[in-house]
């Protein structure tokens, strides 16, 4: 069975979970092929509670903060960002090691990523590595970026208001081909995390990292010579892991400690965060 998104009521956009009853009632080889077609889609199924039911209930309110946050950060302003970067220009957390840091993304969840449910941010993290492994994908920079890219939102874990550390990110600054470095863009997880990492990591991976959660998908009117082969290469290639390795179901068989060799070659002892 080859499934089409553009079967899908017209109410359901991708990146939702769609509700159970709305898709045909299928088994085994069929069962699985709408489900493929609909991760391709960037929808996951979900069964939904009777509307009287307390679970229901919490889910409609989680559903109305998930709404709350990202309209908050979809309202961020200039000087919200500048305010921000003021606040976030010394270290929150102190001086930790690498492992330490991934260890407290196990407690970190992004309230807003129905593709994540209840999954944590170092599961996502694991499952980004196990997708890029199983496609035989062994680019030390990705594996890399698979670890860091959203250590920003341990921020999450400080009492900062998660319109503040979760979302993508708009560009505030009239359309200029000047580089990105010379434009605002709203202010989350990706800005925290570069300006903790830039200090000593290589600029394609700390570039990588700022700019991943952009709102445009191709903003190439506002990216110089440099953005645009960062984009191109790496940037391509790392976002396609993030954003298809994403699952309510999948429980990574890989653990932090399996590379604790490579964090620690790569890394500094210490990271000031």
């Amino acid at each position: 069975m080859r499934f089409s998104p553009s079967l899908l009521p017209s109410h359901v956009l991708p990146g939702h979970l769609l509700p159970s009853h709305l898709v045909p009632r299928l088994k085994g080889r069929a069962r699985r092929g709408l489900e493929k077609g609909l991760a391709a889609a960037g929808l996951g199924l979900v069964k939904l509670d009777p509307p009287d039911s307390p679970a229901h209930r919490a889910a409609e309110r989680q559903r109305t903060l998930q709404r709350q946050i990202l309209d908050r950060h979809d309202q961020q302003t200039i000087a919200d960002v500048e305010a921000l970067n003021d606040r976030y220009r010394s270290p929150v957390l102190g001086s930790l090691r690498p492992m330490d840091l991934f260890r407290m993304l196990g407690e970190c969840l992004d309230p807003t990523d129905n593709r994540l449910g209840c999954a944590s941010q170092l599961t996502h993290s694991l499952q980004v590595i196990e997708a890029m492994v199983g496609d035989g994908v062994l680019d030390d920079d990705l594996l890399l970026l698979a670890f860091l890219h959203d250590l920003g939102k341990l921020l999450l874990l400080t009492g900062e208001d998660p319109a503040n550390v979760v979302g993508t990110n708009a560009i505030l600054t009239p359309r200029a081909r000047t580089g990105l470095d010379q434009h605002i863009c709203q202010w989350n997880h990706c800005e925290f995390g570069y300006l903790r990492f830039r200090s000593f990591l290589p600029p394609h991976l700390s570039w990588t990292i700022r700019y991943h959660g952009l709102k445009d998908t191709n903003p190439v009117d506002y990216m110089n010579a440099s953005d645009e082969q960062h984009f191109n290469g790496i940037m391509k290639r790392f976002r396609h892991y993030d954003t298809a390795s994403k699952s309510i179901d999948i429980r990574p068989e890989t653990r932090l400690d399996d590379y604790r060799d490579f964090i620690e070659t790569r890394l500094p002892d210490r990271i000031l965060f």
